[in-house]
């Protein structure tokens, strides 16, 4: 059903599109793709074309990801977690600024102009048959570098098998005058351990603040027995969170590992707070970086690969290298990386990025770009939704021609979003945004 059949007439249709909706959270009934789109036509965000874009986009993903995908992504199998695809930074008209719908128009726009190539919908397959958030995110890397080529006019295939008789394919091949290159999509995240510790203190803090509960201690590691003792822990501070904010009473969890949390009322007129000791993870990122290009350097034995590496450990966020510019970065990065190219002989070179960022200081959206006498390049680029993203790209010594056509691809990839809609048929981006 059309926008034009859903124009708002007041108040009572709002109502009853959200009463719709608390169905589904309240678990009445499985989420639909119709529901996806009730976000769409309460937004302030979108103009009225912007909507009719936001609409072909949700046909879109329900075209690909198929009518099930939105249920089982909701049972994802992680404990304290939902799939990519339900976070605020993503989900369909769920956080109404603007960036959210350059990421759903991104997504929509690459799977509607990449259909066509062959085995596109077997790496999809992949990507609705395994819900693991690791996938979605390897599945993204891909679409982003096929689509950044096929913009430039580089041939695209997806996941051709190499050529040392094993398993292993390349996710994305990119041919031009010449030039091949291969390319895997490769994640780097800090360790599951990490990632369960800062879960969890999410969660405890996001708990704090509704009951009105001070937390204090360590966490321990409750998972670290099977996933019916982790489930018993979470269900044990549930019951201590709400004792404690209805008696008034102080209480303590204990878990394994040295777990020792204390609950305690906040005061009267105070927010609850949760205060974590062993909650930050300070992990050798360096280190997963050496271990993925070992890794990947041993499943591509025979074969010259590019890894356009996601960062999502927190290297931009968390280290020195956030205090860093951008040509401090590919300087301390390029010194680390390059050389240790020459014990990976089946690594051609590493593209490295946080991903697209939000802006929040206009200063940090200006482009940039740099380059190093070693052939490395750093860029920055400005995106539409008020985004940047930082591109660091080393490649192994005498590969310099590549890492510049690399380059290109990220270099003007703010030009992207709109090329993408004019091949669908749609309006410019800022045509679709109301002014802020």
């Amino acid at each position: 059903m059309g926008l034009d059949e859903h124009e708002l007439v007041g108040e009572q249709d709002t109502l009853a599109r959200h009463i719709k909706l608390a169905e589904v959270f309240k678990g009445e009934r499985s989420l639909e793709w119709s529901d996806v789109e009730i976000f769409i036509y309460d937004s302030h965000c979108l103009t009225s074309r912007g909507k009719h874009v936001a609409e072909w986009s949700i046909v879109i993903l329900q075209a690909f990801l198929k009518d099930t995908f939105l249920v089982k992504a909701r049972h994802t199998p992680e404990i304290l977690t939902i799939h990519p695809f339900f976070e605020l930074n993503f989900f369909p008209g769920a956080n109404d600024v603007p960036r959210v719908y350059a990421d759903v128009f991104r997504f929509a726009l690459q799977l509607y102009l990449l259909q066509s190539l062959e085995r596109f919908r077997g790496m999809l397959k992949d990507t609705t048959n395994n819900l693991e958030a690791v996938r979605w995110y390897h599945t993204l890397l891909e679409l982003e570098v096929a689509s950044l080529g096929q913009k430039e006019g580089w041939q695209v295939q997806f996941e051709l098998p190499y050529t040392n008789g094993s398993n292993n394919k390349s996710d994305v091949v990119l041919s031009r005058e010449g030039i091949r290159l291969e390319v895997d999509a490769v994640s780097v995240r800090i360790s599951e351990r990490g990632r369960k510790k800062q879960r969890y203190d999410n969660w405890l803090v996001e708990m704090s603040i509704q009951y009105g509960v001070r937390i204090a201690g360590r966490i321990g590691e409750p998972w670290g027995g099977t996933k019916v003792e982790e489930v018993q822990w979470i269900q044990k501070v549930y019951r201590t969170l709400f004792f404690v904010s209805t008696s008034g009473l102080s209480a303590i969890v204990h878990g394994p590992g040295g777990g020792n949390l204390v609950f305690e009322r906040a005061a009267y007129g105070k927010t609850g707070m949760a205060t974590i000791h062993d909650a930050d993870i300070h992990e050798n990122i360096w280190d997963r970086i050496r271990v993925t290009l070992d890794k990947k350097n041993t499943q591509a034995s025979g074969n010259a690969v590019w890894l356009c590496m996601g960062e999502y450990a927190g290297l931009w966020h968390w280290t020195e290298y956030s205090k860093m510019t951008l040509e401090e970065k590919l300087y301390n990065l390029s010194l680390l990386i390059q050389p240790a190219l020459e014990s990976f002989p089946h690594i051609e070179g590493v593209l490295l990025s946080p991903g697209i960022l939000p802006v929040y200081h206009s200063e940090v959206q200006i482009p940039g770009k740099f380059s190093s006498d070693n052939g490395s390049i750093a860029l920055r680029c400005s995106l539409p939704g008020y985004c940047m993203r930082e591109t660091i790209i080393i490649p192994r010594r005498g590969r310099d021609v590549d890492a510049r056509a690399l380059a290109v691809l990220y270099e003007y990839e703010d030009t992207w979003l709109d090329w993408a809609l004019q091949q669908a048929g749609h309006p410019p981006f800022h045509l679709l945004m109301r002014e802020q």
